[in-house]
């Protein structure tokens, strides 16, 4: 049993997984890792956000704030994949 998933199973579902993990690692990032490695004093950019939101209502400024963000960690992540391919292609 441990086998046939690690050679069918894992395989088959290894996209699933990989684009699970980059979405909580953008999540996390984006709130907590980024400004807490920078040492931010200020809370993070998306409670700056959510209060814009709040106050203004949804504005095309807010959609570029949030996909500006959201592509800077994501690039960050395609970096790491690059960097990291060979060993993440003996994983899988």
């Amino acid at each position: 049993p441990m086998r046939t998933f690690f050679k069918v199973t894992l395989p088959l579902i290894a996209p699933g997984v990989i684009t699970a993990a980059t979405i909580a690692f953008t999540f996390s990032a984006t709130n907590f890792l980024a400004p807490w490695i920078l040492g931010a004093k200020e809370p993070p950019i998306a409670v700056y956000i959510y209060r814009d939101v709040e106050r203004l209502g949804f504005t095309p400024e807010l959609a570029v704030q949030v996909l500006a963000m959201q592509l800077i960690i994501l690039g960050i992540v395609q970096l790491v994949y690059l960097v990291f391919r060979k060993q993440l292609q003996s994983v899988f």
